[in-house]
């Protein structure tokens, strides 16, 4: 009866450690996923601003021009 409930123990205990695992795992991916999301919009911000700035260079000459 001991070795039954100590049996039912160690298998909630494993079941546990695996659930924690594959938690692990989902919390790896969605960091992933969610870097590379940040890497692609420190991109596009970064090519906005550069389009932003080329923009306000035409403009200060069209503006300087007239």
């Amino acid at each position: 009866n001991v070795k039954y409930i100590y049996h039912i123990f160690l298998m909630a205990e494993l079941l546990e450690d695996e659930k924690v695992s594959m938690e692990f795992a989902q919390l790896e991916e969605e960091y992933r996923i969610l870097t590379e999301e940040n890497r692609n919009l420190i991109t596009v911000h970064s090519q906005r601003a550069q389009q932003l700035e080329t923009l306000r260079v035409i403009s200060q000459k069209r503006q300087g021009s007239s």
